[in-house]
């Protein structure tokens, strides 16, 4: 092993060499120029734009979700929904599921549960009257030909049950 007395560095001289400017040179324009400070306008502006569009998207999708459920209002469901936002546009997509299985005149109310340990589940609660012969026909319906090719981690807070009323 040799000792070392002078000062010790990684080994790389960090000095700008021939070799190095021209295999590397800057993408991009150096800081402080014009050129740089309209890239930077563009393109945060264009991640405000973005975020606008996104906004007036999940709002919209909020509006479709208050027309077509029941309980969309709720306090509860409007946390649970701006916490998972995935959520609002799997529902929306399950209306049309749901009206084919359930019938036309399907009503679906969503509610929030919590279990003892805080964990929150967004139910989609389709309200029957008839028999429970034909909900249990209607409900699988629904599952084996909609539910299940979308069921997946990132939607496994919400469950879409029934209730006799």
């Amino acid at each position: 092993m040799k000792l070392q007395l002078g000062a010790q560095t990684s080994g790389n001289d960090w000095r700008p060499s021939y070799s190095n400017q021209r295999a590397y040179r800057d993408s991009q324009p150096h800081v402080g120029t014009i050129a740089n400070l309209a890239y930077g306008q563009t393109f945060f502006g264009a991640i405000e734009r973005d975020m606008a569009d996104s906004r007036a998207s999940q709002q919209a999708t909020m509006r479709e979700l208050q027309r077509r459920f029941g309980k969309a209002n709720d306090p509860f469901v409007v946390t649970f929904l701006a916490n998972h936002r995935a959520v609002p546009h799997l529902l929306v997509e399950a209306w049309e599921g749901l009206k084919e299985a359930f019938g036309a005149n399907v009503v679906v109310n969503l509610e929030v549960s919590t279990d003892e340990d805080g964990h929150q589940t967004l139910r989609a609660v389709t309200l029957w009257k008839e028999d429970a012969a034909k909900a249990a026909i209607a409900f699988h319906s629904f599952v084996e030909n909609w539910w299940l090719d979308r069921m997946n981690a990132s939607n496994s807070d919400v469950a879409f049950v029934y209730r006799f009323i």
